[in-house]
């Protein structure tokens, strides 16, 4: 993929510019250098003329004592990080006083995560960023708020708007730009978008075309595969992936809506919903992944019940002492199929 150095600055300066880091700042590297994340992390540090700190990998999970015994003023990190920090019990009201920025980016973040992690750092503003690898970082910013700026029905902060010199919009079939309300995929556009893709001519034409919008004429947009809406406020908001919908016994549906219904019932985040199994481009079923929820499978298929219909209820609830994580911090789905493989070879199936 090709970033260009300008694309880098433009992002580098929108965040200084709203955050203003300053040389008696102190600044986490949570994040791997092979994931971009680490550009926030490392090059905004040295661009404020900041203090970089590096989370040791024995404190990945668990860096709590790491953000009091350095008296950290920047945490920048997936939201999945609030979850681990919940579970064991480090989220204290008042232990981060230091922290006056939190960025969180990569995942969606859930109202209650957010009010969790606000609890634990009075003094700090909370920002939930959106951002594909391909637009440098992150692109669009929604901060917590009271009354928070929700996405209907998913209990987990919008994706807000575009950063200065940005763009976003919703495309249907097509090409066609869709009006405010209408789902779509997001595309997105500006100073901070790939310039393609490296020994790759036919996915960069085709992930970045040159469209021509109704207000902004022709530009090149990168369609990011993301299913989102705008609404009347001008506020995008995350639907999920488009390769994450699938058919169930001939019903579109979307994992991650199933997501939000199962983390409301569990009244807990670790949670997830794979489709499976998958046979001949079609799901029979999906199976839901569950993590220290306190309720019984019982409970939960009842609860879901009052909430699904009966196709997209899982066929079956699977507790899990920990969820699997990629390196980036996000629950792996394909770990989670590939258990459900084993027991299927398991079984001789």
């Amino acid at each position: 993929m090709k970033i260009e150095t300008r694309s880098v600055y433009h992002f580098l300066n929108h965040c200084q510019t709203l955050y203003n880091i300053g040389p008696e700042d102190r600044v986490s590297n949570f994040s791997e250098v092979s994931f971009d994340f680490s550009v926030l992390d490392l090059w905004l540090t040295w661009y404020a003329r900041a203090s970089l700190h590096v989370v040791p990998e024995s404190q990945l999970m668990a860096p709590a004592r790491f953000i009091q015994e350095h008296k950290l003023t920047f945490w920048a990190s997936v939201p999945s990080v609030i979850l681990f920090l919940d579970r064991l019990k480090h989220l204290k009201e008042g232990c981060f006083p230091t922290l006056r920025v939190s960025y969180f980016c990569g995942e969606a973040l859930p109202l209650s995560s957010a009010l969790l992690w606000g609890r634990a750092a009075p003094n700090c503003v909370i920002d939930n960023h959106y951002g594909p690898t391909e637009a440098t970082v992150g692109c669009s910013l929604e901060r917590l708020t009271d009354p928070p700026n929700l996405t209907p029905g998913r209990d987990i902060l919008s994706i807000g708007r575009p950063y200065s010199g940005m763009r976003m919009a919703i495309v249907g079939e097509q090409g066609i730009f869709l009006p405010q309300g209408e789902t779509g995929e997001l595309a997105l556009s500006g100073p901070q978008i790939t310039q393609g893709y490296l020994g790759d001519d036919e996915l960069t034409s085709r992930r970045l075309p040159v469209l021509d919008h109704p207000s902004l004429g022709r530009l090149r947009w990168y369609l990011t595969g993301d299913l989102s809406f705008e609404d009347a406020s001008g506020t995008f908001h995350h639907m999920g992936r488009i390769d994450n919908q699938v058919k169930v016994l001939g019903h579109r549906i979307e994992l991650e809506e199933l997501d939000a219904h199962l983390r409301q019932v569990c009244k807990c985040e670790s949670v997830v919903m794979v489709a499976w199994p998958i046979r001949n481009g079609s799901a029979e079923g999906v199976v839901a992944f569950v993590c220290a929820t306190g309720i019984t499978t019982g409970q939960i298929l009842d609860g879901l019940k009052k909430r699904l219909p009966p196709y997209a209820l899982p066929r079956e609830i699977i507790e899990i002492e920990s969820m699997p994580m990629t390196p980036n911090g996000k629950i792996d789905r394909k770990a989670l199929l590939n258990i459900l493989a084993g027991r299927m070879q398991g079984s001789g199936i």
